[in-house]
């Protein structure tokens, strides 16, 4: 599973989360990393197959 964070250095994720904050949807992330330049076209694939994943997987019942 690739996540955003794994992908970009510190400096270069503080940025995104800077650049996306007035979006105030944290969903929008990766987008803005793919705008800036800071993650290819497959790797931003890769990070949102990752994040469809895991909002769609079942909620455990307890």
């Amino acid at each position: 599973m690739t996540q955003l964070q794994d992908l970009l250095s510190d400096q270069q994720y503080r940025t995104v989360l800077k650049a996306a904050s007035r979006a105030q949807d944290e969903r929008q992330l990766p987008l803005v990393a793919w705008a800036l330049g800071f993650v290819s076209l497959t790797e931003l694939a890769a990070v949102l197959e990752t994040a469809n994943r895991s909002q769609n997987a079942p909620t455990p019942r307890p």
